[in-house]
């Protein structure tokens, strides 16, 4: 399966839900089943920790976040070029917002389908898009 690395809390703010964009500098022409990862190595920043307090009361638990980590497979439904970040966020839910760099000329790759793994499993990520052996993300997902 594909599979794509993110940064923590962005990846485990896409399996609990809250986010449905992963925003990028590159556009991408994958179209279906991608795996979302965790990366091994965390940011570690003002920022990332706000944007982590933000998922927990939006979650209304404390989040553990797990690194170096498969969480979820979503389904890749687009990629669109932002034209401009206002006309683009316009509809969106403020958390998604929150969530990512809507800044006109990067990409907003546009998933659907989330379904978070019942047994996240460690995956060594990689930049760009890899493959994870289909087996065991099939293992890993809830029957």
């Amino acid at each position: 399966m594909t599979a794509v690395s993110i940064w923590e809390p962005w990846a485990t703010a896409m399996f609990l839900g809250l986010k449905r964009n992963e925003t990028r500098s590159w556009p991408t022409r994958h179209r279906g089943d991608l795996l979302i990862c965790a990366s091994k190595r965390a940011l570690d920043s003002t920022a990332t920790a706000i944007l982590r307090n933000v998922i927990e009361m939006a979650v209304g638990h404390k989040v553990d976040p797990q690194p170096g980590m498969a969480l979820c497979v979503v389904r890749m439904i687009r990629c669109d070029q932002i034209a401009s970040e206002a006309t683009y966020t316009y509809t969106l839910p403020t958390a998604e917002v929150m969530l990512g760099d809507y800044t006109a000329g990067r990409y907003a790759w546009v998933t659907a389908n989330l379904r978070p793994l019942a047994r996240p499993f460690p995956v060594r990520g990689q930049q760009g898009l890899f493959d994870v052996q289909d087996e065991l993300v099939k293992g890993a997902i809830a029957p």
